[in-house]
């Protein structure tokens, strides 16, 4: 139950959610990176399910606000990779050790996003969109880490395009992603209980971002977003050593 935790813990839980609803309500991305090293700490059960919902909260501002910023052909073609990316995420997770393939997303997190910070700048396309909606969709089920292969793929996109774009896919990935995980046992009353810990703290530092956000959207947007998606990947691979 959530009276599981102290006073004290609430409190941690609530500050560490208010930072990562500030940095995914001005980047469109970072709630699990941010909260996922105190969280998981705490309890292991906060992923993936629980910081997954929490990202999915951020996403419903995006969308609702910035809704007539949407690149919708690039978000079909990510749509169509997202049954392939979760039908690899439930196979995979039942072969494969959590811990081993976290550290593999976390790797290929970190070279992707690395690359482009280099300089590295692919031409986009149909089959780039494709596989970044199955790289969303596996991340997400895998690891609750759902925004680095949308910030890889829409690297070029303006920043309320980019935000709105990718939280319209979060929300249908979470959706998903959750009947899934409800389906092979993996998500019920305990997951629910952890999520509603963090909705205080997210819906403040949602409602802070406000005025973060315009100071973002400049020029170092895109290398911000990236150099989120980088720490993201090394903290998830860091984790598991």
């Amino acid at each position: 139950m959530i009276f599981d935790f102290s006073t004290a813990e609430l409190l941690v839980i609530t500050a560490v959610a208010v930072a990562a609803a500030i940095v995914a309500g001005s980047a469109g991305i970072g709630v699990g990176l941010i909260a996922s090293p105190v969280l998981l700490s705490m309890d292991t059960d906060f992923a993936p399910g629980p910081l997954l919902l929490g990202s999915l909260v951020i996403s419903l501002r995006h969308v609702a606000f910035e809704f007539n910023e949407l690149d919708r052909e690039a978000l079909q073609r990510a749509l169509i990779g997202l049954p392939f990316g979760l039908a690899a995420a439930i196979a995979v997770l039942h072969v494969m050790q959590p811990s081993t393939l976290a550290f593999a997303i976390g790797i290929f997190i970190c070279i992707a996003s690395g690359l482009l910070l280099a300089g590295f700048r692919p031409a986009r396309s149909a089959l780039i969109d494709v596989l970044s909606g199955a790289g969303c969709a596996f991340t997400s089920s895998a690891a609750a880490l759902p925004g680095p292969p949308l910030v890889i793929g829409f690297s070029d996109l303006s920043p309320k395009c980019l935000r709105c774009t990718i939280s319209v896919f979060i929300i249908i990935v979470s959706v998903c992603s959750t009947v899934a995980w409800i389906a092979i046992d993996r998500f019920g009353g305990r997951e629910l209980e952890l999520t509603a810990t963090l909705l205080p703290g997210l819906l403040s530092g949602l409602f802070l971002s406000r005025w973060t956000r315009p100071f973002l959207d400049r020029s170092w947007f895109r290398p911000a977003v990236l150099t989120l998606a980088l720490i993201g990947g090394a903290l998830l691979a860091f984790r598991q050593l």
